[in-house]
């Protein structure tokens, strides 16, 4: 009995270190490219460790795809800046209530640095 009770207390221990962290919901992200400072909002909805959603950006808003692996969280969206199409893809670590981390925009070639904020 006491070997079953054991066991079931490491299976529980062990899925709960395995849950995924939860990042549904509205952020504000601050973007610092190339000398250049941005904010955006994105709201995000999770399922299991996938997101969707959109966030908000001086042309309109642009839908998102994303994952979150542990507290490694990564998105993006496509948009246009004066016409040429890009990418952005964010990279960051969650820590609580902020994600910080890299972004690239694959058409320019320029990359920089992104903290995201939950909104509350």
């Amino acid at each position: 009995m006491q070997r079953l009770v054991a066991a079931a207390v490491l299976l529980f221990a062990s899925t709960a270190w395995a849950a995924t962290p939860n990042v549904a919901g509205k952020w504000s992200v601050h973007t610092s490219i190339s000398d250049t400072e941005h904010q955006q909002t994105c709201t995000f909805i999770q399922k299991g460790n996938a997101l969707t959603g959109e966030c908000t950006l001086d042309q309109g808003t642009a839908q998102l795809t994303g994952t979150v692996d542990g507290t490694s969280v990564t998105w993006k969206y496509d948009s246009a800046y004066q016409g040429t199409p890009f990418t952005a893809i964010y990279q960051g670590k969650l820590d609580g209530d902020s994600i910080k981390g890299t972004t690239d925009i694959d058409a320019f070639s320029v990359s920089g640095e992104f903290t995201a904020t939950r909104v509350r």
